[in-house]
This record gives structure tokens, sequence and C-alpha cells, in this order.
């Protein structure tokens, strides 16, 4: 894709050997002294990089000064090498010295803490991908090729990754520089990660999880034919797809459950009345969006974001991820059942002729957790979600949409597609539209409680579309 050309989607910290080994003399003052002067070269590089990013950066009230943003992408990554790089090499040095294991404890806790400072002024300088003009992703969208506006998003997103990727690097020698204090003081975690280095990469982890969940929002606004929604990229691009799915591995080694992800769409979901860090304004000095960019849409509209995006997550990730993505099967229920109120008219009706867009949305609706169910397992209680829809707005939609050759989704009608996943998800197996069990074990409570509400559905039909095949 063009306009990836130059993008990275991993980050790598090489080792190298220091020239300068004064830091690890046995006189702390000495050892200090040179640390610090290492930290303010450090801090150069920090105002390099973000200088550069600011000559990058799309500016609409000036056309002055315009600069070669493929040269100053790659001193931005070239300076961001170096600084991750000598970060690094200074802890692992220090961890593998010689030194006094008081000595080696002093010189990483100031040493660590300093850099974690000067990489958090970094994003404090560079801001959030949430934070850009909305006229960078406007114009980014409407250029097939590699832009300025491109540039301008994949380097943000790369120096995030960077960051967040050197806070981890630094925070992994203390198990071994602070074993002893752990063992003697029998400190939990939690003390022991507080007495060792500031555990900040996981804030700025779930600050960027959720920037790029916004990038999704945005994505998926520009997408309007069904086809386009139907095969679209959860992302804005393959490389933030790829970095969003390297995220998720990371943190589903540490965690059961994707409580990240579903915390993230809960606060798209219900951003009003959800207090987080995430969307408080600038209150505070901190690295929050004023407004997210979602502020004045509808809820149905962000439900149908919730619903896609977690879909076409679904696509893209391997079985690994898509195990641990099942886990949102809640929110998805939740954000279904909002959605499909954007169908329901108000007022009574006694039928619905929806319009081609809308009649293309219901059918995507469909269609997406038709996929969800065939990639996750136990998806029963969503099956049910759709069969209820159904069922309580019969005399809206059931005449027009439940058995009717034109509207057909993925080459089924809406009957076909019903009896599929009733078969699928009910571990009977039935021989006609009445749901007659060829076996005899009996259905579960979940399973009954499916089979009457297709019961229902069934016998509201017309005689012809409920005859045995």
């Amino acid at each position: 894709m063009a306009k990836c050309v130059g993008s990275l989607t991993s980050w790598t910290i090489d080792i190298v050997d220091l020239d300068d080994l004064t830091f690890i003399a046995d006189d702390v003052k000495v050892g200090e002294s040179s640390l610090n002067t290492k930290l303010e070269a450090l801090e150069d590089l920090v105002l390099d990089v973000g200088n550069d990013f600011a000559l990058i950066k799309p500016n609409y009230f000036c056309d002055d000064n315009k600069w070669d943003g493929n040269q100053v992408q790659d001193s931005v990554f070239r300076k961001l090498k170096l600084l991750s790089s000598e970060a690094i090499s200074v802890v692992d040095r220090i961890n593998t010295s010689s030194l006094p294991i008081s000595t080696k404890q002093r010189y990483y806790t100031l040493y660590s803490y300093g850099v974690v400072n000067k990489l958090e002024r970094l994003l404090m300088v560079v801001g959030r991908l949430s934070e850009l003009d909305q006229r960078i992703y406007s114009d980014e969208g409407c250029k097939p090729l590699k832009s300025e506006e491109s540039i301008t998003i994949h380097t943000l997103a790369t120096i995030w990754m960077a960051v967040i990727e050197t806070m981890t690097r630094i925070r992994e020698p203390a198990c071994d520089i602070f074993k002893e204090l752990n063992i003697s003081q029998d400190l939990n975690d939690a003390v022991f990660e507080d007495y060792s280095c500031p555990k900040v990469d996981q804030k700025y982890f779930e600050i960027f999880m959720f920037d790029l969940v916004i990038t999704s929002w945005i994505h998926f606004n520009r997408l309007v034919k069904f086809d386009d929604l139907r095969s679209g990229l959860p992302m804005l691009c393959p490389c933030h797809c790829k970095i969003f799915c390297s995220m998720l591995r990371k943190i589903s080694k540490e965690r059961s459950e994707f409580e990240l992800l579903t915390q993230l769409l809960s606060i798209i979901l219900d951003y009003k009345s959800v207090h987080s860090k995430l969307t408080t304004s600038l209150d505070k000095y901190d690295l929050v969006p004023l407004e997210p960019c979602y502020k004045d849409s509808d809820r149905t509209h962000l439900a149908y974001f919730v619903v896609w995006h977690l879909y076409s997550l679904s696509r893209i990730v391997n079985e690994e991820l898509l195990k641990h993505l099942s886990s949102c099967r809640s929110i998805l229920e939740d954000s279904f059942k909002i959605s499909m109120n954007q169908f329901v008219p108000e007022g009574q009706q006694s039928k619905v002729r929806l319009s081609h867009h809308q009649e293309e949305r219901f059918k995507l609706m469909f269609t997406m957790i038709n996929s969800w169910c065939e990639k996750t397992s136990h998806p029963i209680k969503l099956t049910k979600l759709m069969f209820q829809f159904l069922d309580d707005n019969w005399n809206l939609f059931g005449s027009n949409y439940f058995d009717q050759d034109k509207f057909r989704i993925e080459g089924l009608t809406m009957f076909e597609l019903f009896t599929k996943l009733l078969g699928e998800t009910t571990s009977s197996f039935f021989n006609d539209r009445r749901s007659a069990p060829v076996t005899n074990k009996a259905p579960t409570p979940e399973e009954e409680e499916l089979i009457v509400i297709w019961d229902r559905l069934t016998s509201k039909a017309e005689p012809k579309k409920t005859a045995s095949t």
C-alpha cells in the first residue's frame, strides 16, 4: 500500500557496546554524574525528535517552509533508534556489571526514572493520534498515494510504539536488580515495581490502543458501500492493523481475557457516562484528548461501529488471538441490541420498507454476526438476540425480509440463515422447519429458549414457508 511505504510495524532495540563506562564506577558520585550526563544527551535526542515531527506535521495556516517528509521521517526513526538503543544499553550494562547490588539499585533507579521522564515528555511534545487535526485524516483519506498527512500519522504511531517498547524493556532488568530486596522484604509485585521503575508503559499502552480504536472509527466512517464494510480493514491501513494485533498479542500473554479491548469499546459506547482517564478533558497536564472526535455521534451509530470493529478484527487475527477475542462477546451483544434500534421507526407502523442504504446496513449486521458466530465458540446468546429482534418486530420486518428471495445474506434468505445458525448453536439436529429434534438428547435451557423463539417465528410465517422440506 503506497501510504505505508517506509513505515514501521515493529520496534527492535539493539544493545551496543558503550565507550564511556564511568557510570559503573564504584564511586557513586562519579557514577551518578556520568548517568546525569547521559540523561542530558537523551534530552537533546527527545527535543530533536519532537522538532523533526513538527516539521512534517501539516500546517493548514501556513504553506511556507515545507520540508521533505520522507527525509524527516527517516531522521525521526534514526534518532528514535539511537535513543532506544542508548537507554537500554546503559540499563543492561548496569545490570550485568559487578557492582554491589545496592549500587546497581541506586544507578538503575536514577537512570530508569530519568529515561521514563524523558520519554513521557516526548509523548507530550508530539501528542496523540486522537489529537491530530481531523483535516489530516480527511485529507489523508482523499489522497491515494503517500502524502504529508499519511507520513504524519504513520510517524506518530511509530513514535508511540517505540516509546512504549523502550519503557517496557527498561523495566525488564528490575527483576534481577531488585531480586534480593524482593526476597528479603517479601514485597508484593505492586510494591516491588514501585521500588524499581515507574510502571507507566501500561498507561501509555492503553492510551495508544485507545487512539488506534479511534482511528478505526475514522476509517469506519469512510466506508459507505456494503462490500467495502464487509471486507474493510479494522484500522486505517495494514500498518495499523499489524501494530494493533501485535499489541493484542502482547497483552494476551498477561491477561486471560481482553478486558482492555472491552473497556476501550465500552468507553466509546458510553463516553458520556463513563468517566475515564482516556476521555477526560485537558484539565490536567496529561495526555488526554480535549474532546473525542465521536462526541456528537448517535449512540446507535457508535454501537454499529463496535460490532463492525469486532467483526473486522475477527477476520484478521490468528487463531490464538481469536480465542481471546471471543471474550468480548458481552460488549458485542450489548452493541447489537443498541444498534438494531436504528431500524425500528418511532410510532406504530404495520410494516417497514427500509431504504436501500438502510437495507444494506441491516443486511450487513446479520452478515457480521453470522461471521462472528462461525469463528467463535458458544454464540447461542448472540443467536438468540438475532432471533428475538425479529420476533419482537415481526409486524415490521417479517413479511418483507424473513423469507424473501430478493433479501439474501451471504446467499441465504434470513430464514435459511436462521436455520443454519440454529443447527450450529444447538446440540440437536432438526429435520424440518418446525424444529423437531432427530436425536433423543434433551436441549440445554438456553437451547430450549432458542427453540421456543424459533417456533414462534416459524408459526408467524406463511404456511408455504413452514412446510416440511
